[in-house]
């Protein structure tokens, strides 16, 4: 490399090294380096972290809250489905137990 090569690559603008805020360092996404000069890489967090989002009903689109009340009517349904079924068998049991206990008793009067 020639000297005309490397006044070329001098051309370019030079800033004066700043010192970041907490908030900088924590925000920027990169390299960085602390007041010692050692390099400081932005560690990924590990664990468990808690996430709040808030939305607003209005910014969702109505075929989506139109499939979300399809959704929520679908499971009521089910769960209605499943009560029903649920009290079907247990009178259904109730019936052929107390038909049993009849059948018993009534054998045990007339019978034994």
């Amino acid at each position: 490399m020639n000297d005309t090569d490397k006044t070329k690559e001098d051309t370019g603008v030079h800033e004066e090294p700043r010192v970041m805020s907490r908030d900088d360092v924590h925000d920027y996404e990169g390299l960085t380096l602390n007041e010692d000069g050692k390099e400081e890489k932005q560690e990924e967090e590990y664990g468990y972290t808690i996430h709040i989002r808030r939305f607003s009903l209005k910014n969702i689109p109505f075929w989506k809250k139109a499939l979300f009340a399809l959704g929520l009517v679908a499971c009521a349904a089910i769960f209605l489905m499943l009560a029903i079924a649920a009290a079907y068998f247990i009178v259904v049991g109730g019936a052929i137990v107390l038909v049993a206990g009849a059948v018993v008793y009534l054998l045990k009067k007339y019978i034994l």
